[in-house]
């Protein structure tokens, strides 16, 4: 069974993993997994929140849709995820893969809320 959990970056730029919560109004938290006693929960910047893939690059590095992974040719993918798909798209090549092959020759190097340059270089 696939482990499913999410990241998201606070407002100082601290990264939580854990369940997604988002309420009525608005707001987006991060909920750490397998704590027991008082949950803390951590409010995230909405447009950071990712979920984990299940996959890991070929250091083990555990994947989240908005990384970025350089791959053996030195081009970047931004991992994307839309309709129950991760999927990893290279604007230099212009190219979609299913996330599944790129992983397999790749290394995630940022994502896109901390290093948006990198897609630009």
């Amino acid at each position: 069974m696939n482990e499913i959990k999410f990241r998201g970056l606070d407002a100082d730029g601290n990264w939580f993993i854990g369940s997604h919560l988002k309420t009525g109004t608005g707001m987006h938290y991060i909920v750490p997994q397998n704590v027991i006693g008082s949950l803390p929960q951590y409010s995230v910047r909405a447009e950071t929140v990712g979920q984990y893939s299940g996959l890991v690059d070929i250091k083990g590095n555990q994947i989240y849709n908005a990384d970025l992974i350089k791959d053996d040719e030195n081009f970047i993918w931004e991992v994307c995820y839309k309709q129950g798909v991760f999927y990893a798209k290279c604007d230099d090549l212009l190219a979609l893969q299913i996330l599944s092959t790129v992983n397999l020759y790749g290394v995630v190097i940022g994502n896109i809320h901390e290093h948006p340059e990198l897609l630009t270089a």
